[in-house]
């Protein structure tokens, strides 16, 4: 038990713990550690106390005895049993709040490299699109122009009716 109530201190102490609200609790004076803290280190001194007044095998006897009959002792028992409930939970609120603020870090993580990944394929695109030389490609188009190009464009009814109708929108498909 005094294994374990170090254990629960150094994580209480430790500076990463600071914003852990169950943390907190449990290391606040009326807390659950704090009482079974207390009742061990009492225990202790008692039993410290029976050891150092006679020999060896008497001091161990003394010290069992005491242990065993005393109504202290039962009443330590009893109240470690109780907190034993409020240590579980202030346990239990912190693990939550650390699956919770591991999740949100996973999801910021996760957003994080989707964004990258968007960056990147932004950034890919636009150097497509850069790498495209739109004087080349007229130059080629004028090259291949003939005296009747578009002419079956320019001759077609439909486009007559775009021509001269207002605010009116023309596509046609082509090759």
């Amino acid at each position: 038990m005094k294994s374990a109530e170090e254990d629960i201190e150094h994580v209480v102490n430790s500076p990463s713990s600071s914003s852990l609200v169950g943390l907190a609790q449990l290391n606040s004076s009326e807390c659950p550690l704090e009482t079974c803290s207390s009742d061990l280190k009492f225990t202790e001194q008692k039993l410290e106390a029976c050891l150092a007044k006679s020999s060896r095998w008497k001091k161990l006897g003394k010290a069992l005895v005491w242990l065993f009959k005393t109504k202290e002792v039962v009443d330590i028992i009893n109240r470690t049993e109780r907190q034993k409930t409020g240590l579980q939970l202030g346990l239990s609120v912190n693990n939550t709040a650390l699956t919770i603020r591991t999740n949100n870090k996973i999801e910021e993580t996760k957003d994080a490299i989707n964004l990258a990944k968007f960056d990147r394929n932004r950034k890919d695109i636009i150097r497509w699109l850069s790498n495209t030389d739109p004087s080349s490609n007229h130059v080629a188009a004028r090259e291949k122009h003939q005296s009747t190009t578009g002419e079956w464009l320019l001759g077609d009814k439909w486009f007559e009716i775009w021509k001269t109708a207002p605010n009116s929108i023309f596509g046609y498909t082509g090759k």
